[in-house]
């Protein structure tokens, strides 16, 4: 995917629509993962690795668009946020948790071509002026293979880095290396730190939203505080 951006084979890059949908959190071994609203697992254990992928293509964030979210007493259910860039294209930004179904895409739309990106397991496809049954039926196919054959290697080879932890290692190597100045740093502070403020935002504005609670009364069309302004109510209960 890198390689068809750095090609210029997707052309200005226009729009990135991210999907995320995790199981429920309460299945988790570890204990601190389960408590969404104390640890913000969704935006700062799940999502921020995607989102970091996500801004690697639409470059820097110019400002949030809209955040709208489920919050219940456990935390963040769901978070629905936009994004606007420098360069004039926007982001989507679609994660849950506790969802039916798992699942996590990523897809990129150039004014060239477009592209899209599974996770679990991994799987790229350019993408068709008309996407289709046929070329999305090949496009599994080839992810299946892929999988099979990666899953069959590592268990007859038993290599010391499984498959799916080699990026992991790969970077990490790099980081080292730069730490011992033999090559610049593979992922610069001022990146992470820009994924990071723009989670802290979300995160401010998504957790201010009030929690749901069930409710079994009948629904009522009367008006908060008999109808007055929030500044006039407040100033009734100082006056009592």
């Amino acid at each position: 995917a890198v390689r068809a951006l750095s090609k210029g084979q997707l052309g200005d890059i226009v729009a990135v629509n991210l999907k995320f949908r995790s199981g429920s959190l309460f299945g988790e071994q570890v204990r601190w993962r389960r408590h969404e609203r104390e640890n913000r697992m969704l935006l700062f254990d799940y999502g921020i690795h995607l989102v970091d992928i996500a801004i690697l293509f639409l470059g820097s964030v110019k400002s949030i668009r809209f955040v709208d979210a489920d919050v219940d007493t456990a935390g963040i259910q769901r978070v629905v946020f936009g994004t606007l860039h420098q360069n004039g294209a926007r982001g989507v930004f679609d994660l849950m948790v506790d969802a039916s179904s798992t699942s996590t895409e990523i897809e990129v739309l150039g004014e060239s071509a477009g592209l899209s990106l599974q996770f679990f397991p991994q799987g790229f496809r350019m993408l068709p002026a008309r996407d289709n049954p046929l070329h999305r039926g090949l496009a599994e196919a080839r992810r299946l293979f892929d999988f099979a054959r990666d899953t069959l290697v590592e268990k007859l080879t038993r290599p010391k880095c499984p498959h799916r932890a080699s990026s992991h290692a790969f970077l990490f190597k790099a980081f080292i290396d730069s730490l011992r100045g033999q090559q610049s740093n593979p992922v610069p502070g001022k990146d992470v730190l820009e994924t990071i403020q723009l989670l802290d935002e979300v995160a401010l504005r998504a957790y201010a939203a009030p929690a749901r609670t069930l409710s079994t009364e009948e629904p009522s069309l009367d008006l908060p505080n008999g109808g007055k302004p929030a500044w006039a109510a407040k100033q009734d209960r100082v006056g009592e």
